[in-house]
């Protein structure tokens, strides 16, 4: 079997060597990526001042933040070529492009149950009822958004216990960033750069290179998923696939 399909378990500490990269995932809880994950989440939310800014309103243009953190980054081009194109839209024109692209008849929708299950399913339900649990865990509010908005998942998956986001990356969020940049690549979205950035960030976040997170399949491509959705102390995507996601406290 692919081991990409299962991974060692990711560990709480940070003592992990993030540059490792062998033939089989390593433990790894890179702490540069997993503050990447929220710059990245500032971006892929709605431009900064806007209704969706999130984390907060920043004097720093999404340009000029993407670009400060480029050079750090696992796909630095990827972060460039979107400061590049952010810069020339302008605040007004980048605003107008996130709700093209996101928002109003969206080029691609930005929730990851979309991407896994469809709009109608019962998994996709099962998958928010399991994310707000996890965040009411951690003492995170998803306010008026859904708890699977990628730039929420982005500030606030990262902070669940190391195994429980471990099982969110590879069950979830990985497989839908891969779906959302196939649709969003043949766009002119300055968008479309940040989601090989953030599937790049993720995949270092539990040990995967990103050929392999690219091989990850959807919990519909995996034999027995059920998704039964979480209960306390478990992982946000319930039981889907090649091991149970209920790592932790579930049988």
């Amino acid at each position: 079997m692919n081991d990409t399909l299962n991974p060692r378990p990711v560990t709480d500490s940070p003592a992990h060597d993030c540059d490792s990269r062998g033939a089989e995932p390593v433990p790894c809880a890179c702490p540069e990526s997993f503050e990447r994950l929220t710059v990245l989440a500032r971006l892929l939310a709605y431009p900064h001042g806007g209704p969706r800014a999130g984390a907060g309103a920043h004097d720093e243009s999404p340009a000029a933040l993407a670009r400060r953190h480029a050079a750090a980054s696992a796909e630095p081009d990827a972060w460039r070529l979107f400061a590049d194109e952010a810069d020339l839209l302008g605040q007004a024109g980048l605003e107008e492009i996130y709700e093209r692209t996101f928002d109003l008849s969206p080029v691609v929708a930005p929730y990851l149950s979309v991407h896994l299950w469809g709009e109608e399913s019962f998994q996709r339900a099962m998958l928010m009822t399991g994310l707000r649990a996890a965040y009411g865990r951690i003492g995170v509010s998803d306010g008026t958004e859904l708890p699977d908005h990628l730039a929420l998942v982005l500030e606030s998956g990262p902070r669940l216990p190391g195994p429980e986001w471990a099982d969110l990356a590879i069950y979830a969020v990985l497989p839908a960033f891969r779906l959302m940049s196939e649709a969003l690549a043949p766009s002119r979205s300055p968008y479309r750069h940040l989601l090989p950035a953030a599937i790049a960030e993720v995949a270092a976040t539990v040990g995967l290179t990103v050929p392999e997170a690219l091989e990850l399949p959807t919990p519909t491509q995996r034999p027995g998923c059920t998704t039964t959705g979480a209960g306390p102390g478990q992982s946000p995507t319930g039981g889907c696939g090649t091991r149970p996601c209920n790592t932790l406290g579930g049988p």
